[in-house]
């Protein structure tokens, strides 16, 4: 089970509220009284739980000197991602998620992003504000950051990881797609070549039925996505970015998607910085690739946008 999933689960048990912070050592929600009455919250969060609505807006990591960073979630929930990776960035960066699943009313991915917004804009002290998205994640915080522009607050920085602009793929020819198609397998299968070559035979085939085994996973999950995943899907496949006149951070792993130039995003992006992260079978934001994107994050926080 996932950090966010557990979170859900231990707070429709037991009718508290939690921040995924404080579950990251649970094994299981019968561990809940005692995570909670460690961080001495026991009392204080079954009198106050339903005083109000859950905030979409929870801390990973408070404390620290440097500016936020606001994490947008991909479409799987999980604030894994978000855990690691400002576990890689210490404790002097403050990170904050945003609970996409909460939202529940949205009909368009512009609303959905309104709703994450507005939740931003009731804690105006952790602007001005930088985003980061990975995957579905990042469409809405390209959404996020038009809304807040709009509302008349400042976007510092905005870094999509692993996104690929959904409308650049609608509107290419066939011919196009099967080249870009066939970029990303080839680099797939260089990767997978390596790993094979390097084992033993044993390891190659317990890696094989491995790959195969998240392969089959993955493509059901792309034929039935259902519930609040599939809703969010539905979104990605109609909606069309707007031209936006600012500056981000397409991180790109060849092979993952479509082998798009800068991801799909010329001619909607103003000025984009690309970095580009080797291809690992799970993805940039696994723990064996965390400090490569560790350190690519940084940098770009770092930097001065003049």
């Amino acid at each position: 089970m996932g950090h966010l999933q557990l979170v859900v689960a231990i707070e429709e048990e037991f009718g508290i509220r939690l921040d995924p912070s404080d579950v990251v050592e649970l094994e299981s929600y019968l561990d809940a009284e005692a995570i909670l009455k460690k961080h001495g919250r026991w009392k204080d969060d079954i009198e106050t739980a339903k005083t109000g609505p859950a905030s979409l807006l929870v801390p990973i990591q408070r404390l620290g000197s440097r500016p936020p960073l606001i994490w947008f979630p991909g479409h799987d929930r999980l604030f894994n991602s978000a855990l690691r990776l400002s576990a890689a960035l210490g404790e002097d960066q403050p990170v904050w998620a945003l609970d996409i699943m909460r939202v529940r009313g949205a009909s368009t991915l512009e609303e959905l992003a309104a709703e994450c917004g507005a939740a931003l804009l009731e804690q105006p002290a952790l602007g001005p504000w930088r985003l980061a998205g990975h995957c579905f994640g990042g469409y809405v915080a390209f959404e996020t950051t038009r809304f807040l522009e709009a509302a008349g607050a400042r976007v510092d920085r905005l870094i999509l990881i692993d996104v690929l602009n959904p409308a650049w793929r609608r509107e290419q020819k066939w011919s196009t797609i099967a080249a870009e198609r066939w970029s990303e397998y080839r680099a797939r299968l260089a990767y997978h070549a390596g790993v094979l070559r390097s084992g033993t035979n044993r390891s190659r085939w317990l890696y094989l039925r491995e790959r195969a085994a998240a392969f089959l996973k993955g493509r059901s999950e792309d034929l039935v996505p259902s519930g609040v995943v599939g809703r969010h899907r539905a979104f990605s496949k109609i909606w069309k970015p707007r031209p936006w006149n600012g500056q981000a951070l397409i991180v790109r792993e060849p092979g993952r998607r479509l082998d798009a130039p800068a991801m799909g995003w010329n001619g909607v992006i103003r000025e984009l910085r690309e970095e580009v992260v080797p291809f690992y079978q799970t993805g940039p934001m696994a723990g064996e690739r965390i400090a490569i994107l560790k350190d690519i994050v940084e940098k770009y926080l770092d930097h001065d946008p003049a």
